[in-house]
């Protein structure tokens, strides 16, 4: 099984910038998914969403790539641990496996209105960091205004080839025959 990287936060925090870095890595096989491809498609805007159908939606093509033998990285704002579990049920996946890296990308609201300036209506942007946003057990969290997208994006590397090296280890030592 390949890995499956989930980049979530607010509009503004780098899940798309980060998303294109990942998936440019050199020594990583990944292919992205883009959910706001799936609803533009289904919606004609990005804005507009029915996660019980399109989160599962998104998951099974995950799942598609998966099965081919690629790593697959995907950003979406994935507020809630349900929108999670919508996505992850059509991957057939859970938050507990080991294959899953959960990615939160953090920063302040005046960051991310200067990072969307022209592109979003600021009260757009409000609205947003006025929801709650639920921890998910075992994410990595970055504050990408600390971070440059560069240094987020070898730590995620690191992790991901660690992610296949314990896969790997793992394989070996089952398919391993030992005699005393």
């Amino acid at each position: 099984m390949s890995t499956l990287v989930l980049i979530r936060g607010l509009t503004g925090t780098g899940k798309s910038t980060l998303l294109d870095h990942v998936v440019d890595k050199d020594d990583l096989n990944m292919e992205k998914l883009e959910i706001d491809e799936i609803k533009t498609k289904k919606y004609g805007t990005t804005t507009k969403c029915c996660p019980q159908v399109d989160f599962p939606e998104a998951g099974r093509e995950a799942r598609r790539l998966l099965e081919k033998g690629f790593d697959v990285v995907v950003a979406e704002a994935f507020c809630s641990r349900s929108h999670i579990d919508y996505f992850l049920s059509g991957a057939k996946m859970s938050v507990s496996d080991p294959e899953l890296l959960i990615v939160r990308l953090e920063c302040s609201i005046e960051t991310a209105m200067q990072r969307k300036k022209g592109q979003l209506d600021p009260q757009t942007i409000r609205q947003q960091y006025a929801r709650s946003f639920e921890n998910i057990e075992g994410e990595m969290v970055v504050d990408s205004e600390k971070c440059r997208t560069e240094q987020i994006t070898d730590v995620v590397a690191r992790r991901i080839i660690h992610i296949e090296c314990t896969r790997h280890e793992a394989r070996k030592n089952r398919n391993s025959t030992y005699y005393h």
